[in-house]
């Protein structure tokens, strides 16, 4: 059901992981913003329960600037980089006549959580958002700006969130501080 494929980011190859259900659609769809340890066995298995479940989905190499393997990968990730790929998967999965983009939806785990929101806020092709932890969502990346979670009057879509009472960072848990205005 799913497999690799590759789509253009500026002109760059970037691998991506998508998963179709069977018939001929359209069908619903998710993009799925990887986690930290980035497209391993974890994000392939959720790829395919989207599948078999009838939804298309596709999650790019948010490592595709450093590769997987660098130790910088994870800082590397900024928030203009992140929006640049989401948007280039969504351009990538309008090509694809089985594929409703009247109905897409955008979610991730912990840092890909945070991606996901982040999507949510910045672009409005989104029908439902899941952050599932959304680890450093208080935090911007790559610029001086505000973090994704101060930019929340900007969603126009749905979203559920599941987010930890319990932390190992030092910072008081998200469930204990109040939304940024």
């Amino acid at each position: 059901m799913a497999h690799w494929e590759k789509l253009q980011v500026k002109g760059k190859s970037v691998k991506v992981f998508a998963g179709m259900p069977k018939g001929d659609g359209p069908h619903p769809a998710f993009v799925l913003c990887q986690h930290a340890p980035g497209l391993d066995a974890f994000t392939e298995r959720v790829i395919d329960r989207l599948a078999e479940n009838g939804f298309a989905a596709m999650a790019w190499d948010g490592y595709h600037r450093t590769g997987a393997d660098h130790p910088d990968r994870r800082t590397s990730v900024t928030d203009a980089g992140s929006l640049t790929d989401i948007k280039a998967t969504l351009a990538y999965m309008v090509k694809n006549p089985k594929i409703d983009m009247r109905r897409i939806g955008i979610a991730g785990h912990c840092m890909g959580g945070r991606t996901a929101y982040l999507g949510a806020v910045k672009i409005d092709a989104f029908r439902c958002c899941g952050v599932f932890w959304g680890g450093s969502i208080l935090s911007p990346r790559g610029h001086d700006g505000p973090s994704p979670l101060a930019l929340t009057k900007n969603i126009k879509c749905p979203v559920i969130g599941f987010l930890a009472m319990k932390t190992r960072t030092r910072r008081p848990p998200m469930s204990t501080r109040s939304t940024p205005n």
